[in-house]
């Protein structure tokens, strides 16, 4: 293998690993932050003296403990979004700013007898950049990350209302009773259900302008 070939290789698989493990160090620490609002999706009811009725008790718990599930599995979802969508743009920005250093020196040079290394250096990082650029529309990254936020805050709302009402039994929105409370969260479940991941193949990268960079 020859030696700018060989360093292309390296560039492209340097910038892999990376792209492997920078997700993985963003969502540790979107986990630390969020840390503190893990109560917001305790599933376990505690019951005041109104609550009479087993039945009643084991509705409540089991739509609190559905709440609890589909709040848990959108955070996750949002978190791998926006940890994905961070890293891509900062990789983005990197490849990019290697890509242009390296454009400026085989320029300088002359294209006619340009510095193999730069020039492979400046193919590799330009094909990353413009991969790591389309990322985000190809895979709608902020559009799932938002609303898979939504959905996490709506579903953390209806569990706090959840406690509050099994507590202590506060005259709500529904103002008709635990029974027709039970019916009030199915109908907002329902129109909370969804499974916000969506993807665009139209938006895949074009790579005219990388070929245009280095004739």
């Amino acid at each position: 293998m020859k030696p700018p070939v060989l360093v292309a290789v390296s560039f492209v698989l340097l910038v892999m690993v990376t792209a492997y493990f920078l997700p993985q160090v963003t969502r540790t620490r979107a986990e630390r932050w969020l840390a503190p609002m893990t109560n917001e999706i305790n599933a376990t009811l505690s019951f005041g003296p109104h609550i009479t009725d087993t039945n009643v008790a084991k509705r409540l718990q089991a739509q609190a403990t559905m709440l609890g599930g589909r709040a848990s599995f959108h955070k996750d979802v949002m978190l791998y979004f926006v940890s994905n969508y961070y890293s891509v743009i900062l990789l983005a920005l990197i490849c990019g700013g290697i890509a242009g250093a390296m454009l400026v020196l085989v320029s300088k040079n002359g294209w006619n007898q340009p510095n193999a290394y730069a020039v492979a250096v400046l193919i590799s990082a330009s094909t990353c950049a413009t991969l790591f650029l389309s990322f985000p529309a190809l895979f709608k990254q902020e559009e799932n990350a938002t609303k898979n936020k939504v959905l996490y805050i709506r579903y953390a709302n209806l569990l706090n209302e959840m406690r509050t009402h099994a507590l202590f039994n506060p005259i709500c929105q529904t103002n008709a009773g635990t029974t027709n409370f039970i019916a009030y969260i199915d109908g907002e479940m329902a129109k909370a259900n969804d499974i916000a991941v969506a993807f665009d193949p139209t938006k895949f990268p074009m790579f005219k302008n990388l070929a245009a960079d280095v004739k």
